[in-house]
């Protein structure tokens, strides 16, 4: 009768100590989230794509011009760069993914992330075309959209310079706006939100 009284206290007492382990420990853990949560990078991450994807075509393209903000400003790791990758690709068209093997892609994004570092260029800020701005297309019952941004730039801490883009989204059947492709435009007048 003793035995079984003392492995009882004894399974008891172990229980309670990992019970509170295990709390002392989120919390700590639930902190340091909050903390990563607030910076951009952590932002971005967190957001569920499939639960909380943009709604509208002004939407996509001001996402997505967070996200490549934050590639060419670096401060991330691998893993990160993977995550911030695949919130990008997740707004893009199947057929602009046709073109853009996962693997190709990433060795192409490094690529071109390397070549900003090297010549202490980054994107400081950028405007995206007004939402009532944007041009609303329908071909054979498909929706398309134009998006035009500016990139404002910097490069080698001193010159200043814009980048002009116009993104093309469809409609896929969900009605999710996707980017079909983007191009580079001549100098244009782009009023933001």
């Amino acid at each position: 009768m003793k035995v079984l009284r003392r492995a009882l206290f004894i399974t008891f007492a172990a229980v309670l100590l990992v019970t509170v382990y295990i709390r002392l420990s989120s919390k700590g853990a639930s902190a340091e989230d909050a903390a990563i949560d607030n910076s951009e990078i952590g932002q971005l991450l967190a957001r569920d794509m499939d639960l909380n994807y943009p709604a509208n075509p002004y939407d996509v393209v001001t996402l997505y011009s967070r996200i490549i903000k934050v590639y060419y400003e670096g401060g991330y790791t691998d893993d990160q760069l993977n995550g911030l990758a695949q919130h990008a690709r997740a707004m893009f068209d199947n057929e602009l993914l046709s073109y853009n093997d996962y693997d190709e892609y990433m060795a192409r994004l490094k690529e071109e992330i390397e070549s900003y570092k090297l010549n202490n260029k980054k994107i400081i800020d950028y405007t995206v075309q007004r939402a009532s701005d944007i041009e609303l297309l329908t071909d054979s019952g498909v929706q398309y959209a134009k998006v035009k941004v500016i990139y404002y730039t910097l490069e080698n801490g001193s010159n200043r310079n814009k980048v002009y883009e116009e993104y093309t989204l469809r409609q896929n059947e969900n009605g999710q706006w996707k980017i079909l492709f983007w191009d580079v435009i001549s100098e244009t007048s782009v009023k933001g939100e």
